[in-house]
């Protein structure tokens, strides 16, 4: 049999006359293919390598358009992932083509060389962000509820008009749901003939309020949107409204939370009013928020209050939870409104604001009063002289700029703690029972 080119063999040097040396050029001279075999696959590789790094850097990029890192980044690895596939493709018939000319060698250089590990690093690559697709996202509802964000601003404007003390207690809620199985809205289900053990039925959970409101502003969205816009976002929603109708910062909100389909009250472990300062912040820090980050959310108390109940024991001297002491002047003028240590049911326990100067505004007078020993709360109190987080209360205390700032970037975090997203999970269509 004669050697021709049907033959895979890496001994035959021609298809012809042996002798005539003509086909022992190296391919890369270019003899036996055609000139852009090779630059087509530097081409393929630059392009390539360039949408690889479009997708890694994107963060950095466009650092000042962050809503449009996740669309880029998914779009980016997409494209990535399909010309890698033609990639491949290209290099299979490159390869042959040198293998059939005779120089098997060389072809499975070039394929170890030039094929595998771009392609490994390829599709790792791709695959990674493609993970992230789902993402939160600020226009996750631009087609199917585009005014999810602003039927929510207004039905919040008007609730606050009616109640300016719901605002405060909407942030409380948030908190309430997001370190308890993340913000899935699973505090917001009512308990049930079916299930009584609901996160509401839980003790720290009995005085939270504005339930009644997050079912009027999901009945709103319903209306416009049906089954469109979960209740995880609109809490999310409603609670960076409430931060900005209080005075604080406007905050950008990515949606796209799902609702969670369990909720059990033994699982509610909060931190309780008369927690020692460590045990807060190992807890905070088990939820991903540091010492710094910490504080701030302390700073919520800036609004709303306390029932008695809640520190009753610090009125006679600190002893029950042995603390640093409250200042005198405010211990006997909480005497005269708490009473003596005889405990009160929640429904005639009365309640003080935390910060009674600006009790609804959103501003760094509560640090004033922790360095002033003039705080509710001993767990509170104690920040002003830890170590670790006195130099951020006298820092806010100092300057009310920074505080409101920061305030809304780590109420924006809490917003993501937990979530649950994709296919997870429901849409409810009404916040305080499974659909």
């Amino acid at each position: 049999m004669g050697c021709g080119i049907q033959y895979e063999c890496g001994e035959c040097k021609s298809r012809g006359d042996m002798g005539s040396g003509e086909w022992l050029a190296s391919p890369l001279s270019g003899d036996h293919r055609e000139p852009r075999s090779i630059v087509g696959g530097t081409l393929y590789c630059i392009l390539l390598v360039g949408f690889a790094a479009v997708a890694i850097s994107s963060p950095w990029i466009f650092v000042f358009a962050p809503d449009m890192i996740t669309p880029l980044l998914c779009s980016s690895n997409v494209i990535l992932l399909v010309l890698t596939g033609i990639f491949q493709q290209y290099w299979v018939h490159q390869v042959r083509k040198v293998r059939l000319q005779g120089y098997y060698d060389f072809s499975q250089k070039l394929k170890r060389i030039a094929r595998l590990p771009f392609a490994t690093i390829a599709f790792g690559t791709a695959l990674m962000p493609l993970i992230m697709c789902d993402a939160l996202d600020e226009g996750y509802y631009a087609a199917t509820c585009p005014d999810a964000a602003s039927i929510v601003r207004a039905t919040m404007e008007r609730l606050h008009y009616n109640d300016p003390t719901l605002a405060p207690a909407l942030i409380r809620l948030l908190f309430h749901d997001c370190f308890v199985r993340g913000c899935d809205a699973s505090v917001l289900i009512s308990p049930s003939p079916g299930h009584t053990s609901s996160e509401r039925a839980a003790v720290p959970n009995h005085t939270l309020r504005g339930f009644n409101a997050v079912d009027a502003v999901k009945r709103d969205l319903e209306s416009a949107c049906p089954d469109a816009v979960s209740c995880a976002d609109a809490l999310a929603l409603m609670a960076r409204d409430a931060v900005a109708l209080l005075g604080g910062d406007d905050y950008p909100v990515a949606l796209g939370r799902r609702d969670g389909t369990e909720s059990n009250a033994w699982e509610v472990d909060l931190p309780a009013p008369f927690s020692k300062l460590d045990d807060a912040l190992a807890y905070f820090a088990a939820r991903g928020f540091g010492a710094e980050e910490t504080v701030v959310l302390f700073g919520a108390h800036t609004v709303g209050g306390a029932h008695c109940g809640s520190f009753r024991y610090r009125l006679t001297g600190g002893a029950g939870g042995g603390g640093p002491a409250m200042d005198d002047a405010l211990r006997c003028e909480l005497l005269q409104t708490c009473g003596g240590a005889a405990e009160q049911g929640m429904d005639t326990d009365p309640a003080v604001f935390f910060d009674p100067d600006t009790p609804f505004a959103v501003d760094n007078n509560y640090y004033k009063q922790i360095v002033a020993n003039r705080t509710l709360l001993q767990v509170d109190q104690e920040a002003a002289a830890h170590p670790a987080t006195a130099a951020h209360v006298a820092y806010y205390a100092a300057v009310n700029e920074a505080f409101v700032s920061r305030f809304s970037q780590v109420m924006a975090k809490l917003s993501n703690v937990g979530v649950i997203e994709g296919d997870a999970g429901e849409v409810r269509k009404v916040c305080s029972r499974y659909n």
